[in-house]
């Protein structure tokens, strides 16, 4: 299973530089040797944030090499350890959940715009927080489901199926956010209106399964109604911008 769950890192990890870089080139539009810069800056940062995890992981070694001769010791550091970390990720994702439904209402309103270069970039990092600290509370959740192994794949299964309909939902718009075209009504547009959203939701429900993560999969519930508002606000706007949403909403689901 460990070959799977390191897998599944590697892919979210590289879905997700190839949709930053491929959205920031064309939102920035950068010449071709800046843009080569500004991914080897990015990368260079990205192993330098590692580097400084694993001097520090060097750093307490000695502490747990001491704790693991004393096993209730080592267990009740290992605990605590793990619950302020978890808090501290529950924390920054609630947060950033908070931010972005104060974007939508924002963009409801028309006091921001997110064809604005600074307000996409703020509302991209922000949602790279909240999807990085999500995806660390899964792993470092302190309680573990009891679960069969068929429930473990069938959230994998979820998962996979979230990850599937949000890189389709990008290419399909060929935007993160700020479409402009028309109004789109085939593919899987023609089953659900916010394949996105829907991915969402799957890969809340699916990889707190596959990780067998209790408490995450109970906060999702959290994140699952704020997925909803943030839908909810979407359609609203779809309404106003397109006269036809109102006979294409009734022949679709969610």
């Amino acid at each position: 299973m460990w070959v799977i769950q390191t897998f599944i890192r590697g892919l979210v990890s590289g879905i997700s530089q190839n949709l930053f870089m491929r959205e920031f080139h064309r939102r920035f539009s950068l010449p071709c040797r800046l843009q080569q810069r500004f991914h080897k800056a990015l990368l260079c940062f990205m192993k330098g944030s590692w580097q400084r995890a694993n001097n520090r992981l060097h750093k307490d070694s000695g502490q747990k090499a001491a704790l693991t001769c004393e096993p209730e010791r080592w267990n009740e550091y290992q605990k605590e350890n793990m619950n302020s970390n978890y808090l501290v990720l529950f924390i920054i994702c609630l947060i950033c959940h908070v931010l972005r439904s104060l974007y939508e209402i924002l963009k409801y309103y028309n006091k921001v715009s997110p064809s604005n270069k600074i307000v996409f970039s703020l509302v991209f990092v922000n949602m790279c927080f909240l999807w990085m600290s999500w995806f660390m509370m899964c792993e470092l959740d302190p309680v573990k489901l009891t679960i069969p192994f068929w429930l473990r794949i069938f959230g994998l299964i979820f998962f996979i199926s979230g990850i599937f309909l949000f890189v389709y939902t990008v290419i399909k718009l060929k935007t993160l956010d700020d479409y402009q075209g028309e109004l789109v009504q085939d593919g899987l547009f023609s089953i659900t209106r916010h394949p996105m959203y829907l991915g969402f939701i799957f890969w809340l429900v699916g990889y707190s399964l596959f990780q067998q993560s209790k408490y995450t999969l109970l906060t999702s519930i959290i994140w699952i109604l704020n997925v909803l508002f943030w839908r909810y606000i979407e359609e609203k706007q779809l309404e106003r911008k397109f006269p036809n949403f109102g006979e294409y909403k009734k022949k679709t689901i969610f």
